[in-house]
């Protein structure tokens, strides 16, 4: 006898039900890699059961959290990747140790993995929604497990993407995926730019990728050549910054030097940041190959 498999329900226990009460939504999510493509997962998600996504709203901690818009009355709020919840969310879903503010009546799913997507794509939903090897380079980047992967800062912080013929297939791809994180922080900032790549996005990084390139050229912004010299003169400020010393000589530092004491490098503010030079947080282990720990005061 054969039997057919139906997936009626998914890891929302009461999402049909949900269905039933809205037909709308809005999706918040944390503005980097994983908020975007746990956004997208959750798009996917959500319209599969019909309820078509209407909007999505970027979401950061600190004071700007409590800035997001509302959204409208008639539509279901979800939250993606975001320890901090709110009344205004009807679902709620991260993967982070810990939740705060989480309304008792909103339908939750906390659970610690690397990545918020992989939870929302391998569990939540009944079917995959991102290929395994996009969820690999996401975990992977959220977490930065670079180095067990062989990746090096100029990896990292590279925003030109280019086959390489000597790369395999997964190789290449790996590399895309670590542009596409580049690209994402460099125009995370620029009005309305992540909420376009997760609306317009399918749920992969390809889809990702194509859809940046597009928002770049048609907005004006830093093409990717440029963001790679940015970069790079980044890296040459900073490493004329490099100091020596010892622990005492920390509290001396001026804005942008750095002094490395045994494997621990410490770095007083973040430097010049102006016309020039392009911002990147790994640029430290660029300067600093030996060091296994960054503080940033």
């Amino acid at each position: 006898m054969k039997f057919k498999q139906y997936l009626t329900e998914s890891g929302i226990k009461n999402i049909n039900a949900i269905a039933k009460q809205y037909n709308k939504a809005e999706i918040y999510f944390h503005m980097d890699m994983d908020g975007v493509a746990s956004a997208s997962a959750m798009k996917a998600y959500l319209e599969s059961y019909r309820i078509k996504v209407v909007s999505a709203h970027p979401i950061q901690y600190g004071s700007t959290e409590y800035a997001v818009p509302k959204g409208k009355t008639d539509t279901l709020k979800v939250l993606v990747d975001f320890a901090h919840g709110k009344p205004m969310f009807q679902i709620h879903t991260d993967h982070h140790d810990g939740q705060v503010g989480v309304d008792p009546k909103a339908s939750v799913s906390f659970k610690k993995s690397p990545s918020g997507t992989g939870t929302i794509s391998g569990e939540l939903s009944p079917k995959d929604i991102f290929p395994p090897r996009d969820l690999q380079i996401i975990n992977t980047i959220d977490s930065a497990d670079f180095a067990s992967q062989g990746l090096k800062p100029d990896d990292i912080f590279n925003a030109v993407y280019k086959k390489n013929p000597n790369f395999s297939v997964e190789q290449n791809h790996k590399m895309m995926g670590l542009v596409v994180n580049k690209l994402l922080l460099t125009y995370k900032t620029k009005p309305g730019f992540l909420s376009k790549v997760v609306m317009k996005s399918k749920p992969s990084l390809i889809s990702m990728y194509n859809v940046i390139a597009k928002l770049a050229k048609a907005e004006g912004y830093k093409p990717p050549a440029q963001i790679k010299d940015d970069t790079e003169a980044y890296v040459q400020t900073q490493k004329s910054k490099i100091q020596t010393g010892s622990l005492s000589d920390v509290k001396n530092l001026k804005s942008g030097q750095s002094i490395q004491v045994g494997s621990i490098v410490a770095q007083n503010n973040a430097g010049y940041m102006g016309k020039g030079n392009q911002y990147d947080r790994y640029v430290v282990f660029k300067n600093h190959p030996d060091t296994d720990y960054f503080t940033i005061l």
